[in-house]
């Protein structure tokens, strides 16, 4: 307080100063006087009936000279050490969030509320609670707290994987974090088995090795990497076996085709190649490496290992979405597109975005199809000479049994031949709507609605349904020319995709 004050004294008793123009030559008014900072009134802070000493403890121990100058992480993990086994029965009702949650960040009401919910959770109750809580919770069990062996703190991250990873900011760094928990503590690989990045470099190494795999796991492995929906179209409902022949032989030789003319292999033209890079372990985490210098090699699997060279990480792996190929999808849309104009389907599908060279190798395939079941059915012919005495014997005999008026067979056939002229019952459908497109008429008109502004609802009820039945029908029926869903009823009314709204238009007109 003397100082606060001898400070004040001096700057007012300054000779410079009560010379200035500050001092001199002006009409004074009412001026703030001058007080240390402890004469001021503060409002007094918001407390809790009580903080637990095991709380008031952690708080001060960032301030203790062994610790004081250790990194953030650091502090943090001593402090999670501290408060491993703190449980507490005070549950926080407000919101908290917060970008790399410590303790050091958090009001003692947080706190306590944390402690709270984190007791539930050891319990194996798992009750809602901010996102800041979950990931801090997270950060407690990477830096080995609340477990007493790697395995045991492995299975409580898949256990909140399960109940809190539904949302996608927590999934998309657990993933990655649950994946670096397991090489930094060398688990088995086979924790990673059921990860979406192992089965991602598992599908691309079967296309790799496409030559001797079978087509089932050839067409499984398409099927994972294709970013075009393959089970999803209609087509391959209707022909399965003949869509998965024609997708496996295409791939296969457009596969050899690169291999032979080409620097890069079809699989790093679709996924990427190999790269050897830095690894950040645990990114984004509040991740102490209590580990130190170590030297080991990792290996993921084939396609993946990891190397820590004296503490330093490095990974050898496949760089990309890691997810789903595009142009891997892009070809799937040509084989299903020219599969359906082959075979005469009846919905054709549109955008075909396709080389020469691919386009030759699916028509190839694809005439491979109707080769190998005129094959089959040249095959399934077969005389027996030996008998064919007896059957000219039993012909004789029959002939002989029957009578029959030629004339009034020959009327009857004739008039059976014009009574079935008709249009089968696909052909009368098609021709039912007469509008160029798969939807029916009361379809056609709820489109027309929707696309140029005039009573959806009324054209459902016309057609003595509700819009959502209608709106479903109408996006199965176009999923074959769009590969996607046009009209979205998420809002419980329907509305067009926007994206869709003019090729719309071309097809459906006002």
């Amino acid at each position: 307080m003397a100082d606060a004050n001898d400070i004040i004294s001096l700057v007012l008793d300054d000779e410079k100063l009560k010379n200035s123009s500050s001092f001199g030559g002006k009409v004074y008014t009412d001026e703030p006087i001058l007080r240390p900072a402890s004469a001021l009134k503060r409002p007094a802070p918001v407390r809790l009936n009580s903080v637990p000493e095991k709380i008031k403890e952690m708080r001060e121990l960032p301030y203790r000279n062994d610790i004081r100058w250790q990194s953030r992480e650091r502090i943090f993990y001593e402090q999670a050490k501290l408060m491993e086994d703190y449980e507490d029965d005070c549950p926080f009702s407000g919101s908290f969030t917060m970008y790399y949650p410590t303790y050091g960040s958090m009001t003692t009401e947080q706190l306590r509320g944390y402690f709270t919910w984190r007791t539930a959770v050891r319990k194996g109750e798992y009750p809602e609670a901010p996102v800041s809580f979950v990931f801090l919770y997270i950060y407690e069990l990477l830096n080995g707290i609340g477990a007493g062996t790697p395995e045991e703190g492995y299975g409580k991250l898949m256990l909140v994987n399960e109940h809190y990873g539904s949302g996608s900011a927590v999934r998309s760094f657990l993933q990655r974090w649950i994946k670096d928990y397991v090489i930094y503590n060398r688990l088995p690989a086979s924790c990673l088995d059921n990860s979406e990045d192992k089965s991602f470099d598992d599908a691309v190494l079967v296309l790799m090795e496409c030559a001797g795999r079978s087509d089932e796991e050839v067409f499984g492995a398409i099927v994972r990497l294709s970013s075009y929906k393959i089970e999803g179209s209609t087509f391959y409902k209707t022909y399965p076996e003949e869509f998965r022949t024609v997708a496996c032989g295409t791939y296969r030789k457009l596969s050899e085709h690169y291999g032979s003319h080409s620097k890069k292999t079809l699989c790093e033209k679709y996924f990427g190649s190999r790269v050897r890079m830095p690894h950040y372990m645990f990114a984004s985490a509040v991740f102490y490496d209590r580990a130190g210098r170590r030297s080991f090699v990792y290996e993921v699997d084939p396609l993946q290992k990891f190397e820590c060279m004296n503490g330093m990480w490095f990974s050898d792996m496949i760089y990309g979405s890691r997810k789903t190929s595009k142009e891997l999808g892009e070809l799937m849309r040509a084989v299903d597109h020219l599969m359906r104009e082959r075979f005469g389907f009846r919905h054709r599908l549109g955008g075909c975005k396709a080389t020469k060279t691919e386009t030759g190798i699916i028509g190839k395939e694809i005439e491979g199809i109707f080769e190998q079941k005129k094959r089959e059915e040249a095959a399934k012919i077969e005389i027996d000479v030996t008998k064919l005495g007896g059957i000219r014997q039993a012909a004789d005999i029959t002939r002989e049994k029957l009578i029959v008026d030629e004339e009034s067979d020959t009327e009857d056939m004739s008039a059976g031949i014009v009574e079935n002229t008709g249009p089968g019952p696909m052909q009368t459908a098609e021709a039912s709507a007469g509008n160029g497109t798969p939807l029916d008429s009361n379809e056609y008109r709820f489109m027309q609605c929707l696309l140029y502004g005039g009573d959806a609802e009324g054209a459902a009820r016309a057609a003595g349904t509700m819009p959502s039945l209608i709106a479903d029908s109408v996006n199965e029926k176009l999923f074959d020319l769009f590969a996607d869903t046009v009209i979205d009823f998420s809002g419980g009314i329907p509305e067009i995709i926007e994206d869709y709204a003019e090729e719309l238009k071309g097809m459906i007109h006002e």
